[in-house]
C-alpha cells in the first residue's frame, strides 16, 4: 500500500487569453464593448446566449444578482470561465461588490439547487472557473462542483442550519476564497457523489476560513474528507470558527500494486489553525475501508479548545477501530505532545508517524492577530523550520509558494517556514531588550525567540535615525539556549494569566491535575505551585481565580510527615513551614485540615479559606512565578564607549552555514558616563529566616540623586534582581530564606540619568532559624548574632514557627504572664558551640517563680541547655514540651515542701 511520488509538478493556471469571446452581464449601459461581445442584465440570460460556446468568458459587473450560476444552464454542459470585472483588471475590490445574493432563492434538492453548480464530469479544472465574486445568503446549498476552478471568491453569512452540507466538490481547486460566517453541517465535502466515482483530485489553497459555526451535536466539519479523493490543504487560515471539527477525515484504501494511487489521502501543510472553539481533526476512518493516509505538515496549531464539539477534544480524535490507515505529524507548531503513546483510542495496526513537532514552549508571535494578520513577525519562532517539499504522483504537497505568492524557501538557500507565509528572514530577529550604561561601558541583554542561530552580531552608531550602523562584535550561542523570558511561564497556552501583584506573576491551569502532576507540570514549565504569604496576595490571586472557577484549587502547600495530625508539619513549597507563609483559615472556620479518611496530605484553596485534600483528587492549579526580567547577567558589554556619547545598538542573528542574516531588530540607545559611586564594607547576617544585608554609603556631593540596585539568590553567579533602593539608606532585609541554603547578595549603583555601576562582588552567608537574645541587645533588633534583642519576650515575637531562639550568656527574668506561644526551641548558645559553659552561664531566674510559663497554649516547645536557677516558687509545669540538657538549681522555698516541684502532662 504506497502512493506514487514523482517529481513532476502540475500547474494549473488560469490564462483568461484563451477564451475567444466575451459576454457582459451589467445591470445598465448595455453597450457591447465589441462588436463581437455581447452584454445582458440577469445571469440567466447571459448563460442562455446563444452566443456562448466552449472556452467563452462571463463577466458580471458589479452589482447584485438573486440569481444561480449553472454550468448547464440550457440543458447543455458548456466549459466557461465566469467571474467579475476582476478577470478583467485585477482589481479586488470588484470581488465584494458583485454579490450572487440567494436569500430568496428556494432550494429543496441539493443535487439540482446548488447556486453555483457545475453537474458534469470534468477531468480538467481548467475548463470550468468561477472566478471573483461573492455569494451570500444561500439557505442550504452554496456550491457543487464536479471538476473545476473557484478563484478569488467570498462566501459570507450563509446557511440558516446545521443538516445541510454547504459545497460538495471533486477534482476542485478552491484558491484564495474566503469563507465567513457560515453554518453548515460540512462546510466543504470532497468527495465522489452521485455516480462520480473516479478517483480525483482536491486542492484548497490559500484561502481563509473565519468565523464559521458548526453543528456541535455532529462529527462534520469545515472540510470534510470523504473518498475517491487526493485532497491538499496548502496554506490556508483557520481561526476563531467554532463547533464540530476543522477536518473531518474519511477515506478509503486497501489498494495494492498498480491500483496503490486509489487509496485515498488528504495532506494538510503550512497552514493556521488557531484560536477555534472546535476539534482539530477527527477521523471518521471506521466509515470505508483501510488503507487511507493523512498528514499535517508544517502546520501552526495553537490556541484551539474543542471541549464543546461533539468530538470532545481539543486536537485530534481518532475512531478508527481496526484499520490500517497511515497518519503523519510531521513539524509542526503544537502545544501537545505528539508521541504515538499519548494518542488516545488510535488502533495498534495503524501506521503512525510524528517527527519534528514543535510544542507551544516556544514563541509564535504574529504581526498584528487582532486585526486578522497571521504573518510571523520578524522575531517570532517558526523560521526555516519546514520539512522540504514532497511530491505525491504530480503534485507538490507542500506549495513552492506562499499565501501571498512569495516562492519557497525565502530567502534562497534556507528553508520554509511554518504556517501560511514566508517570511524575508532565515532565522528570528533577536529582541533587544536593555542597553544599560555604564562608566565607559554599554551593558546589553537581548532575547531570541529561536534558538537556531549560531551568534549575534552587534551594531552600534551614534544617529539613531542613521543607517550607518557598524558591527562591533559578535556573540556565540551559548551551548545551553534557555528559552523561558522571565516573568512568563513556559506552555502560556495552558494556563490563564491571572496578572502580577508583588513581584509575581500568577496563573490558573486550565486542566484538572492530581497535587503531585499539579507540581511537576508547574516546575517543568518554570514556574512552582502557589505560596501565599499574605492576605492581600491571597485575596488578590483568588478573587483574580474565581473569574474564572469557583472551584477548589491545589496551592504549594503540602504535609511533609504524618507525625502530628492533622495540624502539624505542614510546609510551603519553597520550604517555609504554614507559619512563614499566610495562614488562611486553615482549621479556623471550617474544621480545616481534618485528615479525613488519614490520606490528606496537600492543600487546596477553598471558599475563603484552605482544605486539606488527597493526592488523587483532579483540581486545578494555581502556579507563581517570579515576574522580573532584570538578573545579573550581561549578554554582551560594549569596552569601546566613550563617557559623553549617547549610541545606539541593534542585532542581527546569523547562521552560519550559507552565512545568512537576519535583518535588523529594535533599536536602543544608552550614554555611558562616570555614574554614582558604589557602596563599601558590605556585610551579611542572618536571624531567623531572614538576611540582613548592610552597607556603608559612599562620600558624594551627588547624595540623594542615586539608587542602588539590590541582587540576590543561591546561585552567585546568577542572581536576581530584588530591589530597588535609596542612596539614603543602608541596609535591606530580605526575609522567607530557606533553612540550611546559601544565598548570595551584591549591590550595583545607578545615577539620575540611569548609569549603572559595575557589581560589588558577591557576599554569601548560610541560613539559618536562630533569633538571638543578650543582656546587650536592643528591644528594636535585628535579632542576629552581632544585632541580638534584648529580652526572650521581643524574639519569640519576632520569630516564626520553627524557628529557634538562642540566649547568649547572662541572666534573664521570665515573668509568669509571659508563655510560648509559638512552635518553637529556647536554648542557649549551646545549641550552637557545645560548650557546657553556656549551660550554666545562660540563666533562667524569676523572683515570683515561673509556675505555668511553659504550660496551656498547646504548642510544642523544646528547651535546650538552659539553666533554672533561684526561681522562688520552685513550680515548673510543663506542657508539650522538650528539656534537653538543662539545669535546675537553689530553685524552691521552704514555703513549698509538700508540693511538686516539676510537673509534666502531655
Amino acid at each position: 500500500m504506497k502512493k506514487i511520488f514523482s517529481i513532476v509538478l502540475l500547474f494549473l493556471v488560469f490564462s483568461q487569453s484563451s477564451y475567444a469571446r466575451r459576454v457582459y452581464v451589467r445591470k445598465a449601459n448595455i453597450v457591447n464593448p465589441t462588436a463581437s461581445d455581447s452584454t445582458f442584465t440577469t445571469i440567466a440570460a447571459g448563460l442562455s446566449s446563444s452566443y456562448l460556446t466552449n472556452g467563452d468568458t462571463v463577466i458580471i459587473y458589479e452589482g447584485t444578482y438573486p440569481e444561480k450560476i449553472n454550468f448547464r444552464h440550457t440543458g447543455t454542459f458548456k466549459k466557461l470561465v465566469i467571474g467579475s470585472q476582476y478577470l478583467i483588471d485585477g482589481d479586488k475590490s470588484h470581488i465584494a461588490k458583485t454579490i450572487i445574493d440567494a436569500s430568496d432563492i428556494s432550494q429543496t434538492n441539493e443535487w439540482d439547487d446548488a447556486i453555483i453548480a457545475n453537474y458534469t464530469s470534468t477531468s480538467n479544472p481548467n475548463d470550468v472557473q468561477v472566478v471573483g465574486i461573492t455569494l451570500t445568503s444561500a439557505k442550504r446549498f452554496g456550491l457543487y462542483m464536479y471538476g473545476g476552478i473557484v478563484k478569488a471568491c467570498i462566501f459570507k453569512d450563509n446557511g440558516t442550519g446545521y443538516g445541510y452540507n454547504f459545497m460538495w466538490v471533486n477534482n476542485t481547486i478552491i484558491d484564495s476564497c474566503t469563507f465567513e460566517n457560515n453554518k453548515s453541517g460540512n462546510l466543504i465535502v470532497a468527495q465522489s457523489y452521485n455516480g462520480w466515482n473516479a478517483h480525483a483530485k482536491t486542492i484548497i489553497k490559500n484561502s481563509v476560513f473565519k468565523n464559521n459555526l458548526q453543528n456541535t451535536n455532529s462529527d462534520g466539519g469545515l472540510i470534510f474528507f470523504g473518498y475517491s479523493q487526493d485532497v491538499f490543504v496548502q496554506n490556508s487560515l483557520f481561526y476563531k470558527n467554532a463547533g464540530g471539527n476543522i477536518f473531518t477525515f474519511g477515506g478509503e484504501g486497501g489498494n495494492t500494486g498498480t491500483s496503490a494511487v486509489n487509496n485515498d489521502s488528504a495532506f494538510i501543510s503550512n497552514c493556521l489553525v488557531y484560536n477555534n472553539k472546535a476539534t482539530v481533526g477527527m477521523f471518521k476512518t471506521w466509515e470505508r475501508r483501510d488503507g487511507g493516509i493523512f498528514y499535517f505538515i508544517n502546520n501552526i496549531i495553537d490556541k484551539n479548545d474543542g471541549s464543546a464539539s461533539f468530538s470532545g477534544t481539543e486536537y485530534f480524535n481518532y475512531r478508527g477501530g481496526e484499520n490500517s490507515y497511515t497518519y503523519g505529524f510531521f513539524n509542526n507548531y503544537i502545544p501537545l505532545d505528539m508521541s504515538r503513546a499519548k494518542q488516545n483510542n488510535l488502533s495498534s495496526s495503524s501506521n503512525y508517524y510524528a517527527r519534528n513537532n514543535y510544542d507551544a514552549s516556544n514563541k509564535i508571535i504574529f504581526k498584528d492577530s487582532a486585526n486578522g494578520d497571521y504573518h510571523l513577525a520578524d522575531s517570532s519562532y517558526g523560521f526555516s523550520l519546514g520539512i522540504d517539499t514532497l511530491k505525491l504522483d504530480t503534485v507538490f504537497v507542500v506549495a513552492q509558494k506562499d499565501f501571498d505568492g512569495v516562492s519557497r524557501p525565502s530567502p534562497v538557500g534556507s528553508k520554509i517556514d511554518l504556517g501560511p507565509f514566508e517570511n524575508s528572514n532565515a532565522v528570528a530577529v533577536p529582541i533587544l531588550t536593555k542597553a544599560t550604561a555604564g562608566n565607559g561601558k554599554v551593558y546589553l541583554n537581548w532575547k531570541v525567540n529561536q534558538s537556531t542561530y549560531d551568534s549575534i552580531l552587534v551594531y552600534r552608531s551614534t544617529d539613531s535615525l542613521g543607517t550607518n550602523y557598524d558591527k562591533i562584535g559578535a556573540k556565540v550561542k551559548p551551548e545551553t539556549v534557555v528559552t523561558t523570558v522571565s516573568g512568563q511561564i513556559n506552555n502560556e497556552v495552558n494556563y490563564i494569566d491571572l496578572g502580577t501583584y508583588g513581584n509575581s506573576r500568577y496563573y490558573l491551569s486550565k486542566a484538572r491535575k492530581s497535587w503531585t502532576n499539579s507540581r511537576s507540570s508547574a516546575k517543568a514549565d518554570g514556574a512552582d505551585l502557589i505560596v501565599f504569604e499574605s492576605k492581600a496576595e491571597f485575596d488578590f490571586v483568588m478573587n483574580e481565580a474565581r473569574k474564572t472557577t469557583q472551584e477548589s484549587m491545589w496551592i504549594g502547600l503540602y504535609q511533609k510527615d504524618k507525625l502530628n495530625e492533622p495540624k502539624g508539619n505542614w510546609v510551603w513549597v519553597n520550604g517555609m513551614d504554614i507559619s512563614a507563609g499566610y495562614t488562611i483559615n486553615f482549621g479556623i472556620n471550617y474544621g480545616e485540615p481534618n485528615n479525613a479518611g488519614d490520606t490528606e496530605d496537600y492543600a487546596e484553596a477553598w471558599k475563603d479559606g484552605m482544605n486539606d485534600g488527597v493526592d488523587s483528587w483532579g483540581r486545578y492549579y494555581l502556579v507563581e512565578i517570579d515576574k522580573n526580567g532584570d538578573n545579573s547577567s550581561v549578554d554582551f558589554t560594549d569596552t569601546t564607549a566613550a563617557n559623553g556619547i549617547r549610541y545606539y545598538y541593534k542585532l542581527k542573528s546569523k547562521i552560519t552555514s550559507g552565512d545568512q542574516l537576519s535583518g535588523f531588530g529594535n533599536t536602543k540607545g544608552a550614554k555611558p558616563n562616570a555614574g554614582y559611586p558604589l557602596p563599601t564594607n558590605i556585610v551579611l547576617s542572618n536571624a531567623g529566616r531572614m538576611v540582613k544585608v548592610k552597607w556603608t554609603n559612599p562620600t558624594t556631593d551627588k547624595k540623594g540623586t542615586g539608587t542602588y540596585k539590590l541582587f540576590g539568590g543561591l546561585d552567585s553567579t546568577s542572581l536576581k534582581f530584588l530591589s530597588n533602593i535609596s542612596d539614603r539608606d543602608s541596609s535591606y532585609i530580605d526575609s522567607n530564606r530557606i533553612i540550611g541554603k546559601t544565598y548570595y547578595y551584591k549591590l550595583k549603583s545607578i545615577d539620575a540619568d540611569g548609569v549603572e555601576s559595575e557589581f560589588t562582588k558577591a557576599y554569601g552567608v548560610v541560613i539559618t532559624s536562630y533569633l538571638y537574645v543578650a543582656k546587650t541587645g536592643k528591644e528594636t533588633a535585628f535579632g542576629s548574632s552581632d544585632d541580638p534583642f534584648s529580652t526572650i519576650n521581643d524574639a519569640i515575637t519576632a520569630s516564626l514557627g520553627g524557628d529557634t531562639v538562642i540566649l547568649k550568656r547572662g541572666s534573664y527574668s521570665f515573668a509568669e504572664t509571659q508563655r510560648f506561644n509559638k512552635n518553637i526551641v529556647v536554648g542557649s548558645n549551646y545549641i550552637a558551640s557545645k560548650d557546657t559553659v553556656d549551660i550554666k552561664e545562660t540563666i533562667i531566674s524569676s523572683a515570683a517563680g515561673i509556675g505555668n510559663v511553659f504550660s496551656g497554649t498547646s504548642v510544642n516547645k523544646t528547651l535546650i541547655g538552659l539553666t533554672f536557677q533561684n526561681n522562688k516558687d520552685g513550680v515548673f509545669n510543663f506542657d508539650n514540651v522538650v528539656v534537653d540538657r538543662c539545669y535546675f538549681i537553689q530553685n524552691g522555698s521552704v514555703t513549698n515542701k509538700t508540693g511538686r516541684f516539676i510537673s509534666f502532662s502531655g
